[in-house]
Formats: structure tokens, C-alpha cells, sequence
């Protein structure tokens, strides 16, 4: 995976994935290799309209969420602030790494109130899913890159 031949990867402790649902990319592998490397790994929790990052220890039960995805349970929320690094599933992005998510805005909320640098904010998409423009609103946070399977798109 070209996400391994980054700088940022190979120093990011703290690292958040999601699980992935309706067709989203699976960065499962990703998330094994990463725990192999000794890296902490999360993975987002909705509470109510908000979402929190757990970290994620294999051999642990995940309990659906009410959308059927799969969540840690009993490990300490993590601040998003406190991550390195972010991945980010999404419907559309374009060339400057603006995403269109799913429309719920948890990812939104959750980094808002975060400083526009930290942690690093990396979309994960197929090519096909890039658009010229995405329309954007004031509470939109941005990615400062976006990863698809043939190259890495980074915020200019």
C-alpha cells in the first residue's frame, strides 16, 4: 500500500481507521500492519451525533452500531487532537482534498474544534469517486490529503 511509503505513516503512533461499509475501501490489512508495528490504532464510536475514537485491541468484541457498524467497547475515548493521523472514509472529494462524507457530519463535528493541522486528516477513496468541485460549507473541515489506488492527492 503506498500509505506505508509515507513519512507521516511511518511516524504517526496514534492512528485512527474506520471500519469499512457500503463499499467504502478496506483498510483492514492497514490496521493489522499498523498494530503489528506497534502503532496504537482507533476506530470512530457514534454517541448520539457525536463521534469519539476507542482504541481498537484485536481479540476484543466489537458491538454493532445503528448503522451495523462495528465499534470497541470498554477502552478510554481518545481526543482527536491527540491522534497523529485520521483516516476518513467518503462518498466524492476533489482536487483540493474537500470531502463529501455521507451527510450526518460526525466527522465534521468531531474536528472542529481542531486545530486546522492536527492530526494529519487523510481521506481514502477509489479514483472514481473524484469530482472537479465540491460544493463547501463553513463547518466543512478539509483533508490535507486524499489516498486512492493509483496516487495520493495532497491539499495545496
Amino acid at each position: 500500500m503506498r500509505i506505508m511509503r509515507t513519512s507521516w505513516w511511518r511516524k504517526a503512533r496514534h492512528i485512527a481507521f474506520y471500519w469499512p461499509a457500503d463499499g467504502e475501501v478496506s483498510l483492514l490489512p492497514l490496521l493489522r500492519w499498523s498494530l503489528h508495528r506497534g502503532k496504537a490504532c482507533y476506530l470512530p464510536v457514534v454517541r448520539g451525533r457525536e463521534l469519539e475514537f476507542r482504541r481498537f485491541q484485536p481479540g476484543r468484541v466489537l458491538r454493532r452500531n445503528r448503522y451495523g457498524i462495528p465499534e470497541p467497547q470498554g477502552t478510554e475515548p481518545r481526543d482527536a487532537q491527540r491522534l497523529d493521523a485520521i483516516f476518513l472514509p467518503l462518498v466524492a472529494f476533489d482536487l483540493d482534498c474537500n470531502r463529501l462524507g455521507m451527510g450526518a457530519g460526525f466527522y465534521d463535528r468531531a474536528l472542529a474544534t481542531q486545530h486546522r493541522r492536527s492530526p494529519l486528516r487523510i481521506g481514502v477513496a477509489y479514483d472514481l469517486q473524484r469530482i472537479p468541485q465540491l460544493p463547501i460549507d463553513p463547518w466543512d473541515v478539509p483533508l490535507h490529503g486524499v489516498v486512492t489506488e493509483s496516487r495520493v492527492y495532497r491539499r495545496q
